[in-house]
């Protein structure tokens, strides 16, 4: 299931969720940020990072695993 979409996050809650990741490059970072935070659209995130767009894919792959993970904790009682 897909939890995360353009422009739906602060800055702060993505550089969390990031941070619970093995996502380091800076340049991976800000296409994910200018994605989620920015409102950017996935071909102008990775046209203006110059990120491949299988490592973009990869990381919201694994950003979304992590959001579900959350989601999950969040629903337990």
């Amino acid at each position: 299931m897909k939890y995360l979409f353009s422009g739906t996050m602060s800055v702060e809650k993505a550089e969390t969720l990031i941070s619970l990741t093995n996502i380091r490059s800076d340049a991976v970072i800000g296409c994910v940020i200018g994605y989620l935070c920015n409102g950017h659209s996935e071909a102008l995130a990775i046209v203006g990072s110059g990120v491949d767009k299988g490592n973009f894919n990869k990381a919201m792959k694994k950003l979304n695993e992590v959001a579900e993970k959350i989601e999950k904790y969040k629903s337990i009682k």
